[in-house]
């Protein structure tokens, strides 16, 4: 069930077009040969790849600003992307 929900959840990411939402590439299930099992219960890891954010995240841009408030207009141009 859990499977079955990221896979859905990828499917939606790859339909979403727009410039402040980091661009979905692919998805795929990567199986180890470790694993003896692989083939028989569906096993392995699903692996989405993305776009490279160069911009970086919010973490890092609060971080960056070591405990100092962000202007106003920055917060609400932040929150309506």
């Amino acid at each position: 069930a859990e499977r079955k929900e990221a896979e859905k959840e990828a499917g939606l990411l790859s339909t979403l077009d727009h410039p402040n939402i980091v661009a979905f590439w692919e998805s795929f299930v990567h199986r180890s040969s470790r694993d003896p099992g692989r083939h028989l219960n569906g096993s392995g890891k699903l692996c989405i790849v993305m776009e490279y954010a160069d911009g970086g995240d919010l973490q890092e841009l609060l971080k960056g600003r070591r405990g100092q408030l962000l202007p106003e207009s920055q917060v609400v141009a932040l929150f309506i992307q």
